[in-house]
């Protein structure tokens, strides 16, 4: 029986970790905008028209719309023929127009050199533009094989040309990204091309506030004459730490707070059958630990109310955890002490924020809950409410 306890319980901590490590991996591909489901978040952007420009968020939709919110969050949609470029993350998008097809596109610059590329952002086509001072070709699915073979001729690479008859089937960003920047740096040495990134922001800062928790025990043994199982007694403690986001200023971001939190809670014993005991006993549990969660962010811009919501996974360092039981004849109080040092927990949370002049201010309300084990029994659970406010510098790196 033991033996099956032990193996359920590393086999539900392999799974934690394994769920664990896997949203950490989709929390870093959403952030750093590895995944093209990206664009159809909100972004800062700066709208530029007739030497003017307008500061907000932009979302590019599948569809190809772009949607604007400027910094009253008033919602708008923008046509191309009402704007010259936008500025997104330190990136300008242009138009361009394609008097073959009659088309005006908004390209995203991905290389410039003595042979250039841009994507066609809207309208939404998996086309790209290559340019150099005598021509533009346009790259689609259809012809990738044997534009790529016309453009880099010239030069005799067994690499690069395996890489294009290998993968030219099957276009993407960084495939054309790569190749163009590869022939550049082939056919022109002596000019290194240069590659277009986003720039990426990074929220630092501090948080305190009050936390209110309930502990439930469950965790006593059954044979006593008393059961101590129960919900404790409610208490209120100081939560602060520290608190990061990666471009927080993003409809989607991801997040990592690091923060002290403390609980603790009592109740008395009730007898167990008809026959009263001749004494009296109380249970205190106290914890102590350090917490670490991994956050995704997401926005609802309104007018009234722009609100954020957050959701993560955490892991906990325990520095303490103990339950004391007090008998009221006279004897000896044990206390005993619980051997788990770490566990696995969740937050979720809701809340305001307001930017100015780099910093980011934040007041929030977080709900979390978790599990508390001895070895691999469960001894009690912990849900509590915390309320707190937040304030971080922004870091921005520019490429």
């Amino acid at each position: 029986m033991h033996q099956r306890k032990h193996d359920q319980y590393w086999q539900t901590k392999k799974l934690n970790s394994t769920l664990f490590s896997l949203l950490w991996v989709f929390c870093l591909t959403f952030s750093f905008g590895k995944v093209e489901a990206q664009n159809a978040f909100y972004k800062p952007a700066t709208v530029y028209k007739q030497n003017q420009s307008t500061t907000g968020l932009i979302k590019i939709k599948r569809n190809g719309s772009i949607k604007f919110i400027n910094n009253s969050y008033i919602k708008s949609i923008l046509s191309l023929s009402t704007i010259d470029s936008l500025g997104i993350n330190g990136i300008l998008y242009k138009k361009f127009f394609d008097d073959r097809r009659n088309t005006t596109y908004l390209l995203k610059p991905l290389i410039k050199g003595e042979y250039s590329i841009y994507k066609t952002v809207s309208p939404p086509e998996n086309s790209y533009f290559v340019s150099n001072e005598d021509s533009v070709s346009l790259i689609t699915q259809e012809n990738a094989l044997n534009q790529l073979r016309r453009i880099t001729y010239d030069i005799q690479n067994k690499t690069l040309n395996f890489r294009i008859s290998k993968n030219a089937n099957n276009i993407s960003e960084s495939f054309l990204t790569k190749i163009i920047y590869d022939y550049n740096s082939l056919k022109y040495p002596q000019r290194k091309p240069f590659k277009f990134k986003e720039n990426w922001s990074l929220a630092l800062g501090l948080f305190g506030g009050a936390s209110i928790s309930r502990v439930n025990y469950i965790g006593h043994d059954k044979g006593s004459f008393f059961d101590y199982n129960g919900l404790l007694s409610q208490s209120t403690n100081p939560t602060f730490g520290l608190w990061t986001n990666i471009n927080p200023l993003n409809q989607l971001s991801f997040g990592i707070d690091f923060y002290y939190f403390e609980s603790s809670g009592s109740r008395l014993a009730e007898p167990k059958g008809t026959i009263q005991p001749y004494r009296t006993e109380k249970v205190e549990f106290s914890e102590q630990a350090f917490q670490i969660p991994l956050l995704i962010y997401y926005k609802m811009y309104s007018p009234r109310f722009p609100l954020y919501f957050k959701f993560g996974p955490k892991y906990i360092f325990y520095k303490n955890i103990s339950a004391t039981y007090t008998y009221y004849d006279g004897l000896e109080s044990p206390v005993f002490l619980f051997k788990q040092r770490g566990g696995f927990g969740f937050d979720s949370g809701l809340g305001l924020e307001k930017s100015f002049n780099g910093s980011l201010i934040r007041f929030e309300y977080k709900f979390a809950y978790y599990g508390i084990y001895d070895k691999i029994t469960r001894m009690a659970t912990n849900s509590n409410h915390n309320l707190t406010l937040k304030y971080a510098i922004i870091m921005r790196n520019t490429h």
